[in-house]
C-alpha cells in the first residue's frame, strides 16, 4: 500500500513535533490490527472544557485607578439580593461574611449581577433572607430573615391581563362612582362637538340606558 505523502499533505514522524498555529488542537488516532479490527478516535484538547466562567470580585491591578475613583453609583432601579442557608446561625454567619466582603476597598462587583448570582446561582435551601438596594452593598440589620413555607402558598387573586370585561360593568362603574356619570356625560358632549358626531353615545354604551 502506497500512501501519497504529497497529496495528502501528511507526513510520518518519529519525533515529537509542535503544534500547528490553530485556534483548538484536535486529533485523530487509527489503529488498524492484523486480525482486521480498524479503530478511529478523535481527542480534543480539554482546556476548552475545563477553563473557568468564575469572575472574581477583586479588583485587577490594571485597575489601580479606580481606587481613587468615585464611589459606585446609587441605581436607579434597586435589586433584592437573596440569601439562604440550613439554619438560622448559619445564614446570618453567611450574610455577615459577604457584608465583610462587599466593604473591602479591593472589591468592585455589579449590583445586577450580584443579585443574579444570589438569586440563580445559589442553592436555596430552609432559612431565607432578602434586602432591597441600589448599591452592591447591604445593610446587615434591614435584612428580612424567614424559614420556607411548607405548604404552597396559597392565591390571593389571579390578574387576568387585558380584555377582563363583564357585561355591565360601565353600568356597575357609574352605580358606584357618581363621578363616573358627569365625566361619561362630559365626553359624549366633546364627541358632539366634532364634525362627523357619532349617532351613539358613550353613556348608552356603558349603561345600556338612552342619553
Amino acid at each position: 500500500m502506497t500512501v501519497e505523502f504529497n497529496g495528502l499533505n501528511v507526513r510520518a514522524t518519529r519525533l515529537a513535533i509542535p503544534w500547528p498555529k490553530v485556534p483548538f488542537r484536535r486529533a485523530s488516532i487509527n489503529s488498524f490490527g492484523y486480525g482486521g479490527s480498524n479503530a478511529h478516535i478523535i481527542i480534543e484538547e480539554a482546556a476548552l472544557w475545563t477553563k473557568s466562567n468564575h469572575v472574581s470580585s477583586y479588583r485587577k491591578i490594571d485597575d489601580i485607578n479606580d481606587f481613587f475613583a468615585d464611589d459606585d453609583p446609587i441605581s436607579s432601579r434597586p435589586s433584592v439580593l437573596v440569601f439562604s442557608a440550613n439554619d438560622e446561625q448559619s445564614i446570618r454567619a453567611y450574610t455577615k461574611t459577604l457584608h465583610k466582603h462587599l466593604l473591602n476597598m479591593n472589591v468592585k462587583v455589579n449590583l445586577p449581577d450580584l443579585a443574579y448570582t444570589l438569586s440563580e446561582r445559589r442553592t436555596h435551601h430552609f432559612n431565607r433572607g432578602f434586602v432591597v438596594t441600589n448599591l452592591p452593598l447591604f445593610d446587615e440589620e434591614s435584612i428580612v430573615f424567614g424559614k420556607r413555607n411548607l405548604e404552597p402558598p396559597r392565591i390571593g387573586f389571579v390578574f387576568t391581563g387585558q380584555g377582563a370585561q363583564w357585561s355591565q360593568m360601565g353600568q356597575q362603574l357609574i352605580d358606584s362612582f357618581p363621578r363616573a356619570m358627569k365625566l361619561v356625560q362630559r365626553l359624549d358632549s366633546v364627541l358632539q362637538k366634532i364634525p362627523s358626531p357619532p349617532t351613539w353615545s358613550l353613556l348608552s354604551r356603558c349603561c345600556n340606558l338612552c342619553s
